[in-house]
């Protein structure tokens, strides 16, 4: 729900026209970084649990 509900956040942030190309960039960064952690986590509790 969280992961949606980010994804939703940051494509409806991106389709703003208000804001300016670096505000899109940093929104960008944010949500690969986002990705990147998550899927570093999971990959963790699962080499943890296995």
């Amino acid at each position: 729900m969280l992961i949606n509900d980010f994804k939703a956040s940051a494509s409806a942030a991106l389709r703003n026209r208000h804001f300016k190309i670096r505000d899109r960039l940093v929104i960008l960064a944010l949500q690969t970084n986002f990705y990147t952690n998550l899927k570093l986590a999971t990959s963790r509790l699962n080499r943890r649990d296995g």
